[in-house]
């Protein structure tokens, strides 16, 4: 797999908030374990001065209301 070189000046991984909506929408085997894993991303990121975007969704009742259910999506492969 090639790799592709990271500019801490022009690159920043975006953190999303971890709510059960979220997670349990994850294409990935165990959703539990992601919270964690953005920790590994995130200290990462850290320690290679990127900066980090942090993205909280948040919606009132009446807005909640209107986002449509989605089907949970099926992993095609795991990540490694």
């Amino acid at each position: 797999m090639t790799q592709t070189p990271l500019d801490p000046a022009t690159t920043a991984p975006l953190v999303l908030d971890y709510q059960p909506g979220i997670v349990d929408r994850l294409p990935h085997p165990d959703p539990d374990a992601q919270p964690a894993r953005g920790r590994e991303v995130l200290d990462l990121a850290r320690t290679h001065g990127l900066t980090v975007g942090f993205v909280r969704v948040g919606l009132s009742d009446e807005g909640a209301a209107g986002v449509p259910s989605a089907p949970t999506p099926t992993p095609t492969s795991r990540p490694s």
